[in-house]
């Protein structure tokens, strides 16, 4: 009999129910649904609507027994679902709901729940509820999962949310900035917190693992890390600091016996390779400070302010190789180096290459000795100088001449018949020299004289834009030599200083020896510094 009603009851809940059966038998007994899309087999009705404002509902006392069970050994087309329950919004309406198994799961487990294109075509849409237990979602386009105020617990379980199955690509958006926590209770003012003890592994640990495969775009630079925040000062008072990443000093405990070889807050296992240039680490620009102390003014590339231990320093270089520090002026191909010379303990400056070539500009020997250059001799021993060059020495740009020498030409006598102080030769007896503050110039001056005339005068002078020291002598005899020398001493004053061998006469001519290359007039000067 269909659409006829067959049986009325009262509920124990005080509501009357009509049931109207349209339905037909199969051959075993069970009930057939009849050929019409939108009829169903059973349908029941309230009158006055239940206790509990639903349309239909089983209860149960039993424990162990399913309220409501369906079960159906006929498959639809590929694609439907089989023995299944489907819910609509109307009565004109298509399946708004739908819950069984698709056909071809036979043998399996694997329940599926779908909503019509209208409610945005959904697998599993849960607004506003509370999700507890394991959710695997392990084929498809993927989940999207909204939660309101509430939290996923996924409880004890190994597995927590996995999206995707084997490569295939999946995301997950939050729109709340947080503060969220793995591990541990939210923290604020963190937008993310790790925290909780990780268990021991085969291998190496870590809070945080990042071993993605980075495509950037086309001309675009690839970072496997990028950090790039905006932090935002208080209304008042200061920050005493800012940073984009802290590393703080990390406690290091043992389990037991356990020993560590080398610490570090910040480890760069090494420099990558492929690149046109490859470094451990970087500073694209601004400057470099190792210590907490404000960095020199103008600011220089790499400050380094520390307290280090007794005879730790506070730079240490430990290098492979001999050339261990060297030095680089971009664009215009200028090198320099320090470095010990190979094989031997001493420590070498260099410019124009490196150790193993350039220009040697100062060697410190073990042995205590000094070189500047490239002189002979090597080592000259604890506490010695040896220079390269015969003026090494140099003040403010002025070569020290140690001992200087200017003498006659020896071509030919000398002779003077002035009256007042003239140079006895302003080309060879004379020396032009800087004498630096600290320094003294001492000269002497030595010849031989003789004069046409009994009883005449001859003066020797030394100048140095004026007389400085002079000598005057009477000839005894006419014609006979006599000595004739000067000794004086110019302090420096950082200025130059010509010096000059000049001489006269009262009467008739004098005569200077300057007959050959060892019978001839001479001057000699010594530089030496001097309070």
């Amino acid at each position: 009999m269909a659409n006829q009603p067959v049986h009325g009851v009262t509920s124990p809940w005080g509501s009357a129910l009509v049931a109207w059966l349209n339905i037909a038998h199969n051959a075993d007994g069970t009930l057939k649904t009849p050929l019409s899309a939108q009829s169903s087999p059973f349908s029941i009705v309230p009158l006055g609507g239940s206790l509990d404002n639903v349309d239909f509902q089983f209860r149960s006392d039993v424990a162990g027994t399913a309220q409501f069970r369906v079960n159906s050994r006929t498959a639809n087309t590929p694609g439907q679902l089989v023995g299944g329950i489907a819910v609509a919004r109307n009565a004109s309406a298509n399946t708004v709901v739908g819950i069984g198994w698709q056909t071809g799961d036979d043998g399996t487990w694997d329940l599926d729940m779908g909503t019509a294109a209208a409610l945005g075509g959904y697998s599993l849409n849960l607004s506003n509820k509370n999700v507890s237990g394991t959710l695997q979602i392990s084929a498809g386009a993927g989940i999207k999962l909204g939660i309101g105020t509430g939290e996923w617990d996924a409880g004890a379980v190994t597995e927590y949310f996995s999206i995707g199955s084997g490569g295939s690509a999946g995301r997950i958006r939050f729109n709340l900035p947080g503060p969220h926590a793995i591990g541990t209770t939210p923290l604020t003012g963190f937008g993310l917190y790790l925290s909780g003890n990780i268990p021991q592994g085969a291998g190496a640990g870590a809070g945080l693992h990042i071993d993605s495969t980075i495509n950037p775009a086309v001309g675009a630079d690839g970072y496997g890390l990028s950090i790039n925040p905006t932090l935002v000062e208080a209304a008042s008072g200061t920050h005493a600091v800012m940073a984009g990443v802290r590393v703080a000093a990390f406690t290091l405990t043992t389990a037991g016996g356990g020993v560590t070889t080398d610490a570090a807050s910040l480890y760069v296992a090494g420099a990558p390779s492929g690149a046109t240039n490859n470094a451990a680490l970087l500073v694209a620009a601004g400057s470099t400070r190792f210590g907490i102390a404000a960095p020199s003014t103008p600011a220089c590339p790499v400050s380094i302010t520390a307290s280090p231990d007794t005879n730790a320093g506070s730079l240490s270089i430990n290098s492979t190789t001999d050339n261990f520090l060297t030095f680089t002026q971009s664009g215009s191909g200028h090198k320099g180096a320090i470095g010990f010379a190979s094989g031997s303990g001493t420590l070498v400056l260099k410019t124009g290459g490196g150790i193993t070539g350039g220009t040697t500009v100062l060697s410190l020997f073990s042995g205590g000795g000094l070189n500047i250059g490239s002189p002979t001799g090597g080592d000259p021993g604890a506490g010695k100088i040896n220079i390269a060059g015969a003026q090494g020495y140099q003040v403010n740009g002025t070569p020290i001449a140690a001992v200087t020498l200017k003498s006659g030409t020896g071509a030919g006598d000398y002779t003077t018949a002035s009256a007042s102080y003239v140079d006895v030769d302003g080309t060879n007896l004379a020396f032009t020299v800087t004498i630096p503050n600290g320094f003294k110039l001492l000269i002497n001056a030595a010849c031989s004289i003789k004069h046409s005339t009994l009883a005449a005068t001859i003066g020797l002078s030394l100048f140095d834009g004026a007389t400085v020291i002079e000598e005057v002598i009477e000839a005894a005899v006419a014609g006979d030599r006599e000595h004739m020398g000067l000794t004086w001493a110019i302090t420096g004053d950082g200025a130059s200083h010509t010096v000059k061998l000049q001489w006269k006469t009262s009467a008739a001519t004098a005569t200077m020896n300057n007959a050959s290359s060892t019978l001839k007039p001479a001057m000699t000067f010594l530089m030496v510094p001097s309070a």
